[in-house]
């Protein structure tokens, strides 16, 4: 003997598939949402190294025409270093921005989740 199912009578069945499916869509969402999240944070973060990356390149170019200045080679060096200091003081403020990012990016998507 069949049942047949009138259209006013509910069906359990399809109500669970229905919630499940609802809730499948929404975890996708959210997927979604921290994946854009963590692209932002993925792109902020390639803009901080190639920043330290030119920070810590060869930028030298601009005192090949004081080397035949009459200055004193102790001058120069004292020149080099401290552009060397500076050049790390400004690769290590870049990577502490970095640092901070990504922990404000990490905590920001627990919340989310």
């Amino acid at each position: 003997m069949s049942v047949l199912l009138s259209p006013k009578k509910k069906n359990v069945y399809l109500d669970k598939i229905n919630e499940n499916l609802i809730s499948f869509f929404r975890y996708i969402e959210k997927f979604n949402q921290i994946l854009n999240e963590l692209s932002q944070f993925s792109n902020g973060a390639t803009v901080h190294i190639n920043d330290i990356e030119r920070i810590l390149g060869n930028n030298n170019n601009d005192d090949d025409d004081d080397d035949d200045n009459n200055e004193d080679e102790h001058e120069n060096d004292e020149q080099r270093l401290i552009s060397h200091y500076e050049k790390e003081l400004m690769a290590g403020e870049k990577l502490c921005q970095l640092n901070e990012n990504l922990n404000i990016s990490m905590h920001d998507i627990r919340q989310s989740w």
